[in-house]
């Protein structure tokens, strides 16, 4: 799955819950190119985890929402939005 593309296509259930548990087990950001932009979901400040579990509860519960919710998402695991991942991620 492109996680670019899931902002072009509609998300069905499924791709949410895809998305829901590839961010919170870390498997995404997944491409070097993703891991220089963005953070995982453990390397984020504790504020920043709390907003991402309440996009991808938006999500699930409003499917009209994804869009907004997944974009919330990605602005969360931004390098530049997290004050512990030049500790933690060591990038």
């Amino acid at each position: 799955m492109k996680w670019n593309m899931i902002l072009k296509a509609s998300i069905s259930d499924e791709k949410w819950t895809l998305l829901a548990k590839n961010i919170l087990t870390d498997v995404f950001p997944n491409t070097e190119e993703l891991k220089r932009k963005y953070v995982k979901y453990s390397n984020a400040g504790k504020i920043n985890q709390e907003t991402i579990r309440y996009y991808l509860n938006m999500g699930r519960k409003i499917p009209k929402r994804r869009k907004r919710a997944y974009s919330g998402i990605l602005e969360e695991l931004l390098r530049g939005g997290t004050e512990r991942y030049d500790i933690e991620d060591g990038n």
